[in-house]
Protein backbone atom coordinates (compact mmCIF):
# COMPACT_ATOMS: atom_id res chain seq x y z
CA UNK A 1 0.00 0.00 0.00
CA UNK A 2 1.56 3.51 -1.02
CA UNK A 3 0.53 6.30 1.12
CA UNK A 4 -1.84 7.22 -1.75
CA UNK A 5 -4.01 4.12 -0.83
CA UNK A 6 -3.76 5.16 2.87
CA UNK A 7 -5.02 8.48 1.89
CA UNK A 8 -8.01 7.34 0.20
CA UNK A 9 -8.46 4.58 2.92
CA UNK A 10 -8.90 7.32 5.80
CA UNK A 11 -11.29 9.83 3.82
CA UNK A 12 -13.52 6.92 2.96
CA UNK A 13 -13.56 5.68 5.96
CA UNK A 14 -14.01 9.03 7.59
CA UNK A 15 -16.53 9.83 5.83
CA UNK A 16 -18.63 6.54 6.10
CA UNK A 17 -17.85 7.00 9.87
CA UNK A 18 -19.30 10.16 9.84
CA UNK A 19 -22.48 8.76 7.76
CA UNK A 20 -23.10 5.93 9.94
CA UNK A 21 -22.84 8.18 13.19
CA UNK A 22 -25.20 11.23 11.94
CA UNK A 23 -27.52 8.61 10.13
CA UNK A 24 -28.88 8.91 6.35
CA UNK A 25 -31.77 11.91 7.45
CA UNK A 26 -29.07 13.78 8.15
CA UNK A 27 -26.77 13.43 5.70
CA UNK A 28 -29.38 13.69 3.08
CA UNK A 29 -30.66 17.21 4.18
CA UNK A 30 -27.23 18.22 5.27
CA UNK A 31 -26.12 17.85 1.53
CA UNK A 32 -30.30 19.85 0.85
CA UNK A 33 -28.50 22.64 3.08
CA UNK A 34 -25.62 23.77 0.51
CA UNK A 35 -27.68 22.81 -2.61
CA UNK A 36 -30.46 25.27 -1.14
CA UNK A 37 -27.42 27.71 -0.32
CA UNK A 38 -26.59 27.48 -4.18
CA UNK A 39 -29.94 27.95 -5.61
CA UNK A 40 -30.38 31.32 -2.86
CA UNK A 41 -27.20 32.71 -4.30
CA UNK A 42 -28.11 31.77 -7.75
CA UNK A 43 -31.66 33.09 -7.72
CA UNK A 44 -31.24 35.97 -5.36
CA UNK A 45 -28.04 37.38 -5.35
CA UNK A 46 -28.54 40.77 -7.48
CA UNK A 47 -31.60 41.64 -6.14
CA UNK A 48 -29.80 41.25 -2.91
CA UNK A 49 -27.09 43.27 -3.93
CA UNK A 50 -29.31 45.73 -5.53
CA UNK A 51 -30.94 45.96 -2.06
CA UNK A 52 -27.68 46.47 0.15
CA UNK A 53 -26.18 48.66 -2.31
CA UNK A 54 -28.34 51.30 -0.66
CA UNK A 55 -26.02 51.00 2.56
CA UNK A 56 -22.79 50.94 1.24
CA UNK A 57 -22.72 54.48 -0.28
CA UNK A 58 -22.61 52.85 -4.20
CA UNK A 59 -19.50 50.37 -3.13
CA UNK A 60 -20.99 47.62 -5.09
CA UNK A 61 -18.08 44.94 -4.48
CA UNK A 62 -19.11 45.33 -0.42
CA UNK A 63 -22.72 45.19 -1.15
CA UNK A 64 -22.16 42.03 -3.63
CA UNK A 65 -19.53 40.21 -0.96
CA UNK A 66 -22.64 40.85 1.35
CA UNK A 67 -25.35 39.33 -0.32
CA UNK A 68 -23.19 36.54 -1.14
CA UNK A 69 -22.44 35.73 2.50
CA UNK A 70 -26.11 35.96 3.65
CA UNK A 71 -27.26 34.54 0.93
CA UNK A 72 -24.81 31.61 1.57
CA UNK A 73 -24.95 30.98 5.00
CA UNK A 74 -28.57 31.90 6.45
CA UNK A 75 -29.96 28.85 4.26
CA UNK A 76 -26.74 26.53 5.52
CA UNK A 77 -27.65 27.69 8.94
CA UNK A 78 -31.38 27.08 8.90
CA UNK A 79 -30.98 23.67 6.85
CA UNK A 80 -28.61 22.22 8.76
CA UNK A 81 -30.62 23.22 11.76
CA UNK A 82 -33.45 21.02 10.10
CA UNK A 83 -30.69 18.34 9.03
CA UNK A 84 -29.56 17.75 12.68
CA UNK A 85 -33.48 18.38 14.32
CA UNK A 86 -34.89 15.66 12.06
CA UNK A 87 -31.62 13.18 12.07
CA UNK A 88 -31.82 13.27 15.96
CA UNK A 89 -35.59 12.08 15.87
CA UNK A 90 -34.83 9.70 12.65
CA UNK A 91 -32.11 7.73 14.82
CA UNK A 92 -34.65 7.83 17.96
CA UNK A 93 -37.16 6.31 16.07
CA UNK A 94 -37.50 2.52 15.67
CA UNK A 95 -36.09 3.19 12.07
CA UNK A 96 -32.90 4.49 14.14
CA UNK A 97 -30.71 1.08 12.60
CA UNK A 98 -31.88 1.46 9.34
CA UNK A 99 -30.94 5.38 9.06
CA UNK A 100 -27.50 4.59 10.67
CA UNK A 101 -27.13 2.08 8.03
CA UNK A 102 -28.09 3.84 5.16
CA UNK A 103 -26.40 6.80 6.23
CA UNK A 104 -22.76 4.55 6.39
CA UNK A 105 -23.66 3.71 2.84
CA UNK A 106 -24.29 7.27 1.68
CA UNK A 107 -21.14 8.86 3.67
CA UNK A 108 -19.51 6.18 1.72
CA UNK A 109 -19.91 7.50 -1.80
CA UNK A 110 -19.67 10.76 -0.40
CA UNK A 111 -16.20 9.68 0.21
CA UNK A 112 -15.67 8.18 -2.90
CA UNK A 113 -17.10 11.42 -5.18
CA UNK A 114 -14.92 13.58 -2.54
CA UNK A 115 -11.86 11.70 -3.48
CA UNK A 116 -12.67 11.57 -6.91
CA UNK A 117 -13.15 15.64 -7.00
CA UNK A 118 -9.77 15.51 -5.25
CA UNK A 119 -7.76 14.13 -6.99
CA UNK A 120 -9.47 15.51 -10.37
CA UNK A 121 -8.58 19.05 -9.19
CA UNK A 122 -5.46 18.05 -8.05
CA UNK A 123 -4.91 16.12 -10.91
CA UNK A 124 -5.57 19.31 -13.28
CA UNK A 125 -2.93 21.16 -11.67
CA UNK A 126 0.26 18.57 -11.76
CA UNK A 127 -1.02 17.78 -14.99
CA UNK A 128 -1.10 21.29 -16.20
CA UNK A 129 2.16 22.12 -14.26
CA UNK A 130 4.46 18.77 -15.08
CA UNK A 131 1.88 16.13 -17.47
CA UNK A 132 0.16 13.33 -16.67
CA UNK A 133 3.69 11.26 -17.26
CA UNK A 134 5.02 13.06 -14.38
CA UNK A 135 3.16 12.21 -11.42
CA UNK A 136 4.75 11.08 -8.76
CA UNK A 137 5.03 7.28 -8.49
CA UNK A 138 3.52 6.43 -4.82
CA UNK A 139 0.40 8.25 -6.82
CA UNK A 140 0.39 5.65 -10.03
CA UNK A 141 1.57 2.36 -8.62
CA UNK A 142 -1.67 2.71 -5.65
CA UNK A 143 -3.69 -0.16 -5.76
CA UNK A 144 -6.77 2.41 -6.05
CA UNK A 145 -5.18 5.08 -8.66
CA UNK A 146 -6.82 2.57 -11.66
CA UNK A 147 -10.76 3.19 -10.40
CA UNK A 148 -9.32 6.69 -8.95
CA UNK A 149 -7.71 8.07 -12.59
CA UNK A 150 -10.76 6.19 -14.60
CA UNK A 151 -13.68 8.03 -12.40
CA UNK A 152 -11.75 11.39 -12.74
CA UNK A 153 -11.38 10.91 -16.80
CA UNK A 154 -15.24 10.01 -16.93
CA UNK A 155 -16.07 12.90 -14.58
CA UNK A 156 -13.97 15.77 -16.40
CA UNK A 157 -15.25 14.03 -19.83
CA UNK A 158 -19.03 14.13 -18.53
CA UNK A 159 -18.21 18.26 -17.67
CA UNK A 160 -16.42 18.66 -21.00
CA UNK A 161 -19.55 17.29 -22.97
CA UNK A 162 -22.38 19.29 -20.77
CA UNK A 163 -19.79 22.74 -21.27
CA UNK A 164 -20.16 21.29 -25.16
CA UNK A 165 -23.54 21.28 -24.98
CA UNK A 166 -24.94 24.28 -23.13
CA UNK A 167 -22.79 26.55 -25.62
CA UNK A 168 -24.28 24.86 -28.26
CA UNK A 169 -27.75 25.58 -27.12
CA UNK A 170 -26.94 29.30 -26.18
CA UNK A 171 -25.23 29.40 -29.94
CA UNK A 172 -28.51 27.90 -30.87
CA UNK A 173 -30.65 30.49 -29.05
CA UNK A 174 -28.30 33.72 -29.94
CA UNK A 175 -29.05 32.82 -33.75
CA UNK A 176 -32.58 32.17 -33.14
CA UNK A 177 -32.92 35.77 -31.34
CA UNK A 178 -30.85 37.27 -34.08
Amino acid sequence: MTAFDIAVLVIVALSALGGLSRGFVHEVLALAAWVAAVVAIYLFHGVLTDLILGFFADNGLNAALVAFILLLLVPLFVMRALARWAGSKTRESALGFVDRVLGLGFGLVKGIVLVVLTFSIIALGYDTAWSAEGRPEWVTKARVYPFVHAASNELVDTVSKRKDLLLEEREAAQKEEA
